[in-house]
């Protein structure tokens, strides 16, 4: 007599006993659908770690610039363009405080290059890089005044034998007046005035990698000049620097 094909096995193993060979195909079916629910699960949660980690990368690394990368100011990033020439780039390393770097800058007044960084730790503004802004009745360093430009910050400057003492005064008090007008609030937020001997012209104009030469006040021409790279350095922050002391 023929055995009946959902006869119940007795030599299997303790959670299948009882069951017909039909019961055991499906539970059979059931595990290995179980163990696929689960390696879905597993890769669709590590691809989700993985998206977050990268999106996290992406935003995290914003936060950060190296030394290669440059900073936007509230005017937005360097200006390579506008009412002058780019200048030479003389590059932006960092010399030891007091040091004269052995290297001469491609023009003058510089306006890259190696300078100091003091970090206005210093007690007077010709020992400290950047310089406090606002006006200096002397010449400060080239390596002070190229950090003030990298920072977004505007250098004025008159050649001392150049003009006379009142012609000197004039050109002075007329830079004065054009900084504190463009600040809007009686300071020189972000403008260096000072003598600078030796110059080809009576008058320069520096910004980071762009200078404007004058023999007189020409202001149409300065506020052009500060319309474009005011604030515009390659570490542009001027609002966040101090003032003269």
């Amino acid at each position: 007599m023929a055995q009946s094909r959902n006869r119940v096995a007795t030599n299997r193993p303790e959670h299948r006993r009882g069951m017909t060979r039909s019961q055991i195909r499906e539970e059979r079916r059931a595990r290995s659908n179980r163990r696929k629910q689960r390696k879905r699960t597993v890769l669709i949660a590590l691809g989700s770690v993985g998206a977050v980690v990268i999106i996290f990368a992406l935003v995290f690394q914003q936060g950060f610039v190296s030394r290669d990368q440059q900073l936007v100011g509230e005017r937005g990033p360097y200006n390579s363009g506008g009412p002058v020439p780019e200048d030479p780039d003389d590059g932006r390393a960092h010399v030891p405080d007091s040091i004269v770097p052995e290297t001469r800058y491609s023009v003058y007044p510089p306006t890259s290059g190696p300078h100091w960084n003091t970090l206005g730790s210093q007690a007077n503004n010709f020992e400290r890089a950047p310089a406090g802004w606002g006006p200096y009745t002397r010449p400060l360093p080239d390596q002070a005044l190229i950090h003030n430009l990298e920072h977004g910050g505007i250098g004025m400057h008159y050649d001392p034998t150049k003009c006379s003492a009142e012609g000197c005064t004039r050109i002075a008090e007329e830079f004065q007046r054009i900084a504190k007008n463009w600040n809007d609030d009686d300071t020189y937020t972000g403008f260096i005035i000072s003598p600078y001997p030796g110059m080809d012209t009576v008058i320069a104009l520096t910004a980071w990698r762009h200078h404007l030469r004058l023999d007189e006040v020409d202001e149409p021409r300065i506020l052009e000049f500060i319309d474009a790279y005011f604030d515009r350095g390659f570490e542009p922050q001027v609002a966040g620097m101090t003032p003269a002391r």
